[in-house]
C-alpha cells in the first residue's frame, strides 16, 4: 500500500514511511526508501507511523499475531549502530507496544532478505 496515495485520507504533513506491505494475513512490513544516507532515528519514526496507520485496519486479535518487520532500503550510506552497541529505542520502531529493530537493506537487494526472520 503507498501511503502517499490521496485515497487513503492520510495527513500530508504527517511523517511517515512510503509504503506497507501486507502478505497474507500474517506479516505487515512498513518499507522507507531513502536516496541518500540514513538517519536510524528519523527512518524509525516514519515507519512506526507505518506501522500505527496499518493497526488501524487489523482487529485487536490480528495485531497481536501479526509478525512484524520494519524495512529501510537505502543507497547511500547506512550507519549501524558500532559494533556491540544495541539499537536505542529512538532507533526502533514501535507497534503494538513492542519495539523492533529496523532491517536494513541495499536498494537491489531481495526484499526477501529483509523479510527473512520476521
Amino acid at each position: 500500500m503507498d501511503l502517499d496515495c490521496g485515497e487513503l485520507k492520510i495527513d500530508p504533513k504527517k511523517r511517515r514511511c512510503d509504503f506497507v506491505l501486507a502478505c497474507d494475513e500474517h506479516l505487515i512490513a512498513p518499507i522507507e526508501l531513502k536516496r541518500g544516507d540514513v538517519e536510524l532515528a528519523q527512518v524509525a519514526e516514519q515507519l512506526t507511523e507505518g506501522g500505527r496507520i496499518a493497526d488501524q485496519w487489523l482487529s485487536r486479535d490480528d495485531a497481536l499475531q501479526v509478525r512484524f518487520r520494519p524495512v529501510v532500503v537505502y543507497r547511500g550510506r547506512f550507519n549501524r549502530p558500532p559494533k556491540g552497541r544495541k539499537p536505542t529505542a529512538k532507533e526502533k520502531v514501535e507497534f503494538c507496544g513492542r519495539l523492533y529493530e529496523i532491517k536494513a537493506i541495499r536498494s537491489g537487494a531481495p526484499l526477501r532478505k529483509a523479510l527473512s526472520g520476521a
